[in-house]
């Protein structure tokens, strides 16, 4: 889930805060 951890680390969110 490389996709969701380069949003998480942009902003910040969680694997489950879509």
């Amino acid at each position: 889930a490389a996709f969701w951890q380069q949003i998480s680390s942009e902003h910040g969110l969680d694997s489950n805060g879509v």
